[in-house]
């Protein structure tokens, strides 16, 4: 018995250890998630020793999803599979835990928009939106204001770009993060210019550049002066482009200068009749470029260039082969009532889940009120008929200690009568010894009387052990029998 006993505690036991993952694993996923905001190096370095087979348990999965997925975008590694962030999502989502909750679709959202998928990205970032309060992290807020802002600029709806815009920056100032805010507040200044409010643009891009100089961020210098440049020529305020040309461009390595603003510089000679320097500029630009984007703005600024030329053949050409490009962003012009129509449906549907969630917890505050009030109803009728039968056995209780008390009473009396019989039976006893003594002169008729009177005496007192044990001894014991 005793070695079947321990075999089912050793079997207990290996089930609990199984049911937990092993403590390096847990440490090192705790370690990583300590590194993630200033070392996400280390915590990628960290979380690369790890194997997903060795995660045991759900929560433990989730956990090294989400933070292999964050690593991987804090390090400029742009997935665009959403398999492994979903296992948080999947598992986070039915949980409490806003900040895991609120990451786990901030980051699907940024695989999603890694992959171009635009409206699954707005989708995972409007769940996340709805967690911001509750996450308490204005640093993260901005950046899932910012994720959004570009979405819908990308979609040209650039009211609500500039919404949510302006959030990323209060939330970026609310956080300390200044890099951040200055790069929001740049965005602000090319959604004022493509809502045609050129001077609001200007107006912001001449306050910013001298806070964005002192920080020594090239690449951020570099697209303030891009943009103003460009806001001033579209103004057709030309000496104030040169101006800036002028005053900030020397502080510009041409190797950090960006296609955007190379093709700015080309358009300022341009537009002072400085062709040569126009072309020049242009090429240099040309082999910066990269990407779609940087294309339309090349050839956007050809075509700008040659038509100031009064070369308008190319002009139109180049203008061409740019609206060819932007065929696509059209496409998405076009698509954005189906964004709207999606994200108001989305707002719909959070919104009744939120209530139907407050709905169910009032149901359940309900029921368990009308669960208590219940069990208090039923504890306090059990309670009454407790006390109830507590006063019953106590009268009774009263009740046979009054009988007992008359018992105890009547079998004194009784005592006391039979003590007081017995004691008038001995003095006629006695008073017989002493005159049969003296008057039966025949000992065999004397004996007989008293044999009689005994036996008489006998019968009377039957019952009390303790009289007939003394009157036996005493009868014994006169004249030895």
């Amino acid at each position: 018995m005793k070695g079947k006993h321990c075999l089912l505690l050793l079997l207990i036991l290996g089930a609990l250890l199984a049911c937990n993952d092993p403590k390096p694993v847990t440490d090192a996923l705790h370690r990583a998630e300590a590194l993630m905001n200033e070392h996400p190096d280390s915590a990628w370095a960290v979380l690369n020793t790890l194997s997903p087979d060795e995660m045991g348990q759900n929560r433990t999965r989730a956990l090294y999803a989400l933070l292999y997925t964050q690593a991987q975008d804090k390090t400029y590694r742009d997935e665009t599979n959403d398999s492994l962030i979903n296992i948080a999502v999947d598992y986070y989502r039915h949980t409490d835990d806003a900040r895991r909750k609120f990451l786990s679709y901030y980051y699907k959202g940024r695989i999603h928009r890694n992959a171009g998928e635009n409206p699954e990205a707005m989708l995972a970032f409007m769940e996340a939106e709805q967690l911001v309060d509750a996450l308490g992290d204005d640093y993260y807020a901005g950046l899932l204001y910012q994720w959004i802002a570009e979405i819908y600029e990308s979609y040209m709806d650039y009211p609500k770009a500039m919404e949510y815009a302006e959030q990323s920056i209060d939330r970026y100032t609310r956080a300390g993060k200044n890099r951040h805010r200055l790069w929001a507040l740049m965005k602000k200044s090319s959604l004022f210019r493509n809502m045609n409010e050129d001077a609001e643009s200007i107006r912001l891009m001449e306050a910013l550049l001298p806070e964005v100089e002192a920080t020594n961020d090239l690449e951020l210098f570099s697209g303030c002066l891009g943009d103003l440049i460009l806001g001033c020529l579209d103004e057709n305020r030309l000496a104030d482009a040169r101006k800036y040309y002028d005053r900030y461009v020397q502080k510009i390595n041409p190797m950090t200068k960006t296609t955007a603003l190379l093709a700015r510089i080309a358009q300022l000679y341009a537009y002072e009749g400085s062709f040569s320097e126009a072309q020049r500029f242009m090429e240099a630009a040309w082999g910066k470029a990269n990407d779609r984007t940087d294309s339309i703005i090349l050839y956007v600024t050809s075509s700008l260039i040659h038509r100031k030329k009064g070369n308008d053949r190319q002009a139109y050409a180049d203008l061409e082969d740019g609206v060819t490009l932007q065929n696509k962003d059209v496409r998405k012009t076009l698509q954005q009532p189906i964004l709207t129509t999606q994200m108001d449906f989305l707002r719909q549907e959070l919104a009744f889940q939120h209530y139907k969630q407050r709905t169910e917890k009032v149901i359940w505050m309900l029921g368990i009120g009308l669960v208590v009030t219940l069990a208090g109803i039923a504890i306090y009728g059990i309670r009454k008929r407790m006390r109830q039968r507590v006063m019953r056995i106590q009268e009774e209780k009263a009740r046979l200690e009054e009988d007992l008390e008359v018992l105890q009473t009547t079998q004194e009396k009784t005592e006391a009568l039979k003590n007081g019989l017995f004691e008038s039976k001995m003095k006629e006893l006695d008073k017989l010894v002493l005159v049969s003594l003296k008057e039966f002169k025949n000992e065999e008729s004397r004996n007989r009387a008293i044999l009689k009177l005994v036996q008489d005496t006998k019968d009377q007192i039957h019952g009390n052990k303790k009289n007939m044990a003394n009157l036996e001894k005493w009868v014994n014991e006169y004249k030895d029998n």
